[in-house]
C-alpha cells in the first residue's frame, strides 16, 4: 500500500507542473497583429495585395499577453516591400518578437488600351488604367491618362503595356525656320505678327523667333502648332 502511494505521488508530481504551467501566446494572434499593422501602412504607396509573413518557429513559447498586442516597424523605409515588424506585449510580463514580412502592393497605372504605333500622338482611346504590382513597375509611370493625351510615342506600344516617361515625348509644334504667328500682349489687347522660328519647340517650351516686320528677336512660349505667345 505504501509503495502504491509513493508511485501515485510521483505520477501526480509529474502532472502538476504541466497543469500549473502558464498559458502561452498564440502564434496566430502574433501573425494577425502583423497583418493588421501592415494593412494600415503607406496608403499612398498602393493597395496591399497580400502580406507574406515568415513562418514563426512552432517551438516559440511566450507568456500569453493579457493586453492587446502592439506592432510597429522601427527601421522600415516608406513604401519598402520588405520590413521587419516588431510585435510587443505591453502587459505585466512584457516580451517582443521580430517578424520578417514582405508586403506586395498594387496601384492603378496608365497602360496602352490598344496597339499604338511608334510616332503616334496619343488620344483618349489609346489609354486606360489597370492595376499592377509596384514591384513590376520601372521608371516614371503615370496614374492619370488625361495628362498624356497629345504626347507622342517614341516606340510601339502593345495592349496592356505600362506607359512610362521614357516611351513618350512632346511633339514638336514649331521647327526652326518655320514661319509662325507671334501673339504679344496681356489682357484684352493683343497684337499678332508674323515671325520666323530660330529653334524647335514643343508645347510650353520657350523659344526664340525673329519678328519679320521689325527684325527684332523675341522669346516666347509655344502654345500651339505654328504659334507662340510673348508677354510684355
Amino acid at each position: 500500500m505504501a509503495y502504491r502511494a509513493i508511485v501515485a505521488l510521483i505520477l501526480l508530481g509529474s502532472v502538476l507542473p504541466a497543469a500549473q504551467a502558464r498559458p502561452t501566446q498564440s502564434l496566430a494572434e502574433i501573425r494577425t497583429s502583423v497583418q493588421a499593422f501592415v494593412n494600415e501602412l503607406d496608403g499612398d504607396a498602393g493597395q496591399v495585395e497580400r502580406v507574406e509573413i515568415d513562418r514563426l518557429d512552432e517551438r516559440l513559447r511566450l507568456p500569453a499577453c493579457g493586453e492587446a498586442l502592439a506592432a510597429d516597424a522601427p527601421n522600415r523605409r516608406e513604401g519598402s516591400e520588405r520590413l521587419v515588424v516588431r510585435v510587443r506585449c505591453p502587459g505585466p510580463s512584457p516580451w517582443k518578437v521580430y517578424v520578417p514580412t514582405r508586403v506586395v502592393r498594387s496601384i492603378e497605372v496608365v497602360v496602352a488600351a490598344r496597339p499604338v504605333p511608334r510616332g503616334s500622338r496619343l488620344d483618349a482611346e489609346d489609354l486606360r488604367t489597370a492595376r499592377r504590382t509596384t514591384t513590376r513597375l520601372r521608371g516614371e509611370y503615370y496614374t492619370d491618362p488625361e495628362g498624356l493625351i497629345g504626347l507622342q510615342t517614341q516606340r510601339s506600344l502593345q495592349p496592356g503595356t505600362v506607359i512610362d516617361a521614357g516611351q513618350l515625348t512632346r511633339p514638336t509644334l514649331v521647327r526652326r525656320g518655320d514661319t509662325l504667328l507671334i501673339q504679344a500682349g496681356n489682357g484684352p489687347v493683343k497684337v499678332s505678327m508674323q515671325g520666323r522660328a530660330l529653334e524647335d519647340g514643343t508645347r510650353g517650351e520657350r523659344i526664340r523667333a525673329r519678328n519679320l516686320s521689325s527684325e527684332r528677336v523675341v522669346e516666347g512660349e509655344v502654345v500651339a502648332r505654328g504659334r507662340m505667345r510673348v508677354n510684355y
